[in-house]
């Protein structure tokens, strides 16, 4: 993936997930989000996951 495409999904995302650990269990679901910002005139790009 190219710096420009990551510069082009800029923002703030958010999501969730099933996750199963046994097939029995029942299913935990979790959320997450995600940042990406540029710095240093565009020339870098941070990635904040949480």
């Amino acid at each position: 993936m190219t710096i420009d495409s990551l510069l082009g999904l800029s923002g703030n995302w958010k999501g969730e997930y099933n996750l199963w650990l046994d097939p029995e269990s029942s299913v935990s679901l979790s959320t997450s989000t995600l940042s990406i910002t540029s710095f240093a005139k565009d020339r870098f790009v941070r990635l904040d996951y949480s």
